[in-house]
C-alpha cells in the first residue's frame, strides 16, 4: 500500500520532530483522530508508543545470522534457478522484505485511506451534528 507525501510528512514530524499528535493535527490542519489514523498506518514507532506492537521476540523471527542466511539463499536460488519467473518473484521478495514492505501491521494490514478525505469526513460530520443539536435546541 503506497503511503501519500502527507503521510510521511506526518511520520516525520512524530518520529523525527518528536512533535505530540496534538501537535501534528494543529500544524497539518487535520483533526485529531485523522493523525492518529494515519500514524497507526505508517508509523512503527507509534504502534509501539501506544502499546499496539511490541519489540518482544516470540520465537517466530529469525535471529540475524539466521536472516542473513535465508536472504543469502534465496538470492543464491533466484540467481541459479532457470525459471526467469521463480527468479523474478524472489529478487521482488528480497527487495521488498528488505523494504519493509512485507511487515504486517496489525489492524491496519489491508487498509488504506486518503487522509484528508477522512478528514473532510470527519468535519462533516461534526458540522451534521452541530445543525441537529441547533434545530433541536430551537424546537
Amino acid at each position: 500500500m503506497p503511503l501519500t507525501a502527507l503521510h510521511v510528512q506526518i511520520q516525520r514530524l512524530y518520529e523525527m520532530a518528536k512533535m505530540s499528535v496534538e501537535d501534528i493535527a494543529k500544524d497539518q490542519g487535520l483533526q485529531l483522530v485523522a493523525v492518529k489514523s494515519a500514524l497507526m498506518q505508517c508509523s512503527k514507532q507509534y504502534r509501539l508508543d501506544c502499546g499496539r506492537e511490541d519489540e518482544t521476540d516470540d520465537d517466530l523471527n529469525f535471529s540475524e545470522f539466521e536472516h542473513k542466511e535465508v536472504k543469502r539463499r534465496l538470492f543464491e536460488l533466484a540467481t541459479t534457478t532457470e525459471d526467469q519467473h521463480l527468479a523474478g518473484k524472489l529478487l521482488m521478495f528480497i527487495r521488498d522484505d528488505a523494504k519493509g514492505r512485507r511487515d504486517a501491521v496489525k489492524d491496519m494490514s489491508h487498509q488504506t485511506f486518503n487522509i484528508l478525505q477522512f478528514n473532510e469526513a470527519i468535519q462533516q460530520n461534526r458540522d451534521r451534528v452541530r445543525a441537529i443539536k441547533e434545530k433541536v435546541l430551537e424546537a
